[in-house]
């Protein structure tokens, strides 16, 4: 928000960063604060970025988000990228026009302030620029309580918004086949899984996706996918319970015992 920089500047803090997130400019920040050993001068400005990773099955060419972008932003991990913009997706963006739109209704406008800030920052990280420009004029305007210009400015965001989260269908198209069940994929799947759940390695986040694919449209899905939620909400410690509740369903829990 506005004046955060200066106001935690003049309250003492070492540095400054607002999302989205600029893996460079952490890296140079940190550098600055936090000096190498043995190191006599830091350099002023690193040029440290994320890699850029090749598009792949998880990662198609998607209308409106600039991939390098939303990849920078997400440390240059495709599948964790493509599972970001999926939750974004299926959530409509958590509700937001609904939900913006009953604000509207009742004057609540720090709320409608709130939500189009929250998607402001969300479409920015993504690499959705056109949708982040269109929240932050609809949050400007209810920022002072300005219906018409809100409610035209609103329209516009709302239809950029179903461009997005159209296009985003196409993630569903290029999604790899799930792997077939065995000895392998109960391996690479279940005993990984786990190991890094129980070291909070958030590789998690990218590794939890094979085991959703694995199971989808069987009996196992809802609990694989609340295995996914718990970990994009980097609960570790539930996740880890119920992929031990999923391995005994599976039958698979004597793979458990030296874990």
């Amino acid at each position: 928000m506005a004046g955060d920089r200066e106001q935690c500047l003049a309250a003492g803090m070492n540095g400054f960063l607002a999302k989205p997130v600029d893996f460079g400019e952490l890296y140079a920040t940190l550098a600055h604060g936090v000096p190498p050993r043995g190191a006599a001068d830091v350099p002023e400005t690193p040029a440290l970025r994320a890699p850029a990773a090749p598009l792949g099955p998880s990662l198609p060419e998607l209308p409106v988000i600039d991939i390098a972008i939303g990849l920078a932003h997400t440390g240059g991990a495709p599948a964790f990228f493509a599972s970001l913009l999926t939750q974004f997706r299926d959530s409509g963006a958590d509700g937001f026009r609904e939900r913006f739109r009953e604000a509207q209704a009742t004057g609540d406008w720090a709320n409608a302030m709130r939500l189009a800030h929250n998607l402001k920052g969300t479409a920015r990280t993504l690499g959705a620029a056109a949708l982040g420009e269109l929240a932050a004029a609809v949050e400007e305007a209810t920022r002072h309580g300005q219906p018409e210009p809100s409610g035209e400015r609103f329209a516009a965001l709302a239809e950029e918004l179903e461009r997005v989260l159209t296009g985003l269908a196409r993630l569903d198209a290029t999604a790899p086949p799930p792997p077939k069940p065995g000895n392998g994929w109960r391996d690479t799947l279940f005993r990984d899984l786990a190991r890094l759940l129980e070291d909070h390695d958030t590789a998690a986040v990218e590794r939890v996706a094979g085991l959703e694919r694995a199971l989808a449209g069987t009996e196992h899905a809802a609990a694989a996918n609340e295995v996914g939620r718990a970990i994009a909400c980097y609960d570790f410690v539930r996740a880890y319970a119920g992929l031990r509740r999923l391995a005994r369903a599976l039958a698979l829990a004597g793979d458990w015992s030296d874990l």
